[in-house]
């Protein structure tokens, strides 16, 4: 009885032609569109904050964008976590 899930799964899709999130940060120009994949990032963590879930490895590499989709893909998520409380630094 940890605090890690008590089962795991293996979840694949393939993300063609991806840039890592700090890629494309780097290289975008358009404000609005750097805007918008990190509100789309927002969204996706409060979900998992809602449901008590906290990536314990969460950074640009661990984030893929595609440009078919515009949509961020977490990665490594063997690293989330189910807490009984998020710490107020890590809510959104």
């Amino acid at each position: 009885r940890g605090l890690g899930l008590a089962r795991s799964y293996y979840l694949s899709a393939e993300v063609p032609t991806p840039r890592t999130l700090t890629a494309a940060l780097q290289t975008e120009a358009n404000a609005t569109r750097r805007a918008a994949w990190l509100g789309a990032l927002g969204e996706d963590l409060a979900v998992l904050h809602r449901h008590r879930l906290h990536h314990r490895d969460l950074h640009g590499n661990n984030v893929l964008l595609s440009p078919a989709s515009e949509r961020p893909v977490l990665l490594d998520l063997h690293s989330l976590w189910r807490v009984p409380l998020l710490p107020p630094w890590s809510r959104l």
